[in-house]
């Protein structure tokens, strides 16, 4: 079925046309009745045919489209990245009767805006078509570049990694619009290394999320006086309990004000794969020891198993020692890595660092750590390898800064 035609809403209160696909000839009437009950979309189009969904969705170039997610999800995601493709500017929202985390993941890899559970109600609707009204790009004949967003990940807890994130925005903001967040809901403990005391935080945004927008986080954040700007956890209360919906739209906020967006994530896996679709670089955190190294090989399988390319993962070992036990040759074989970013040991200045509440490069810019962390900034700042990367064939073609690696 392919109903072409547009049926207006006698109150002429719509604004929006939307298009809907659903196998299931049952379940299309069901959210064809739930749209118009919105008095705000209009379908301009349904078909229960797969195949001429997409010619559908060019002839009407609707503002919202309806992609069920039935029993073919390769096939439904397929069609999800063609649409994407062929029409950047519409809003494609997956819907489906299964909350299944690896789909919805699947779905937003693909290029979906949000993923909603069968059957639609009205209500819902109207959430949805809010948020994304408040977040839909105006097109310009120049579209700016979405920020690059990095994740600091540690193997385990005390290897480093909320240290490394904040130095490294640090060092980005020196030359480019930066902000650096702390999603570590479990420690949360960010704003002491800039000694600071927020009086709003991301606790805050957790009874707020259908106002969520850029007003909204400009009312929360803090600047630190480097520019660098924070979005952090609450000293006094627990860490912010955020969904996953609310991780995946505060970062896409960020991408759209900044040119580096520095997640904390602590050693959280899970939200470490569901960053993956908003992820162009992660710095995984490795202590020198076993322990740490084995739960390295644990993540980067975690993580190849996601779907994450190899490429886009930096292994940094940190505090480093070249006479401990556990060399970069063993890391190298367990890990079936060879190339790592060392960040030397400097137990001395870091500490004074932290216990001071300023960055690492207020201490000493000619510490063995922070001459080490400029050498990882600058890495981060080259293009992404898939950028240079066409294939496997071409991967010499990447060059790497030498002296901010080490080979084993």
């Amino acid at each position: 079925m392919d109903a072409s035609t547009t049926q207006h809403s006698p109150k002429g209160f719509h604004t929006h046309q939307a298009v809907v696909i659903d196998r299931n000839h049952n379940d299309l009437v069901i959210c064809n009745k739930a749209l118009a009950a919105t008095e705000r979309i209009e379908v301009a189009g349904e078909t229960t045919s797969f195949a001429l969904a997409a010619s559908l969705v060019d002839r009407h170039k609707p503002d919202f489209v309806f992609i069920a997610i039935g029993e073919t999800p390769d096939s439904e995601s397929g069609l999800i990245e063609k649409i994407r493709k062929n029409a950047p500017m519409t809003k494609i929202i997956a819907v489906s009767e299964e909350e299944d985390t690896d789909l919805i993941l699947r779905c937003f890899r693909a290029g979906a805006d949000e993923f909603l559970i069968k059957p639609l109600q009205a209500e819902e609707l109207i959430q949805v078509f809010e948020r994304l009204r408040q977040r839909r790009p105006v097109p310009t004949p120049t579209t700016k570049a979405k920020g690059k967003v990095i994740a600091f990940w540690g193997t385990r807890g005390g290897c480093g990694t909320t240290t490394l994130a904040c130095n490294t925005a640090h060092m980005l903001q020196q030359s480019h619009p930066t902000i650096v967040v702390d999603f570590h809901f479990t420690q949360g403990d960010l704003a002491i290394h800039f000694d600071l005391q927020p009086n709003l935080s991301l606790f805050d945004l957790v009874d707020n999320t259908n106002e969520l927008d850029e007003t909204m986080i400009d009312s929360i954040k803090m600047t630190h006086a480097s520019g660098l700007d924070l979005l952090l956890q609450p000293f006094d209360r627990q860490p912010a309990p955020l969904s996953n919906q609310e991780i995946v739209k505060i970062i896409q906020l960020l991408q759209a004000h900044y040119t580096y967006v520095v997640l904390d994530i602590g050693h959280d896996d899970f939200l470490a794969s569901l960053l993956l679709p908003h992820t162009n670089r992660y710095c995984m955190i490795v202590a020198q020891d076993l322990s740490s190294v084995f739960l390295s090989t644990r993540k980067l399988q975690f993580m190849q198993d996601a779907g994450c390319n190899p490429k886009q993962i930096v292994l940094v070992v940190n505090e480093y020692a070249r006479g401990n036990a556990v060399s970069l040759s063993r890391i190298s074989k367990a890990l079936r890595r060879s190339d790592f970013m060392t960040i030397r040991k400097d137990d001395k200045k870091v500490l004074s660092a932290l216990n001071q509440g300023i960055p690492l490069a207020d201490v000493s810019r000619r510490g063995k750590a922070c001459k080490d962390i400029k050498r990882l900034v600058d890495l981060l700042q080259k293009p992404d390898p898939d950028a240079e990367v066409e294939d496997e064939n071409c991967v010499a073609e990447m060059e790497l800064d030498k002296t901010a690696l080490v080979r084993v």
